[in-house]
């Protein structure tokens, strides 16, 4: 927490680091999904991810 009140600690520490991906090729995009029914508090919630990802 030393960050917070250190000028200098602000100035010069890098960026915090971010998620970062990159798609092999756009054609892959959307190509393939992944689907999946989960409950959460005992209501359906529809679960979707791009393969490609």
């Amino acid at each position: 927490e030393i960050q917070k009140l250190c000028h200098h600690c602000q100035a010069h520490n890098p960026a915090p680091q971010q998620f970062k991906f990159s798609l092999k090729d756009d054609r892959e995009f959307n190509f393939e999904i992944l689907v999946d029914v989960m409950y959460l508090s005992g209501k359906p919630v529809l679960h979707v991810i791009d393969s490609a990802t």
